[in-house]
């Protein structure tokens, strides 16, 4: 026997549908944003400073990486050349 009558689970299910379909279009929007302040920026060609930031602390990270893990790095660069190579 089931706990929950079939029109509960019914409307529970389109409710997660609903919820799902707005999470999606508020990432979807927030992608959207996202991608207009990037082509803003390249359009601008210089940096503010919070990309410069962003940017600093990308590349002490990487550094870091690179230090802590230096077999994984190689690996890591020379798979990104060969993508790069064929173009990807």
């Amino acid at each position: 026997m089931n706990r929950f009558p079939r029109e509960s689970r019914r409307r529970n299910g389109e409710f997660l549908v609903r919820s799902a379909a707005i999470t999606m279009a508020d990432r979807l929007e927030k992608l959207a944003q996202a991608a207009a302040e990037i082509a803003a920026s390249l359009r601008r060609g210089k940096r503010s400073e919070q990309m410069q930031q962003v940017e600093d602390s990308l590349q002490n990270r990487l550094v870091d990486f690179e230090a802590s893990y230096p077999q994984l790095a190689g690996i890591v660069t020379r798979l990104l050349d060969g993508l790069a190579q064929l173009g990807i």
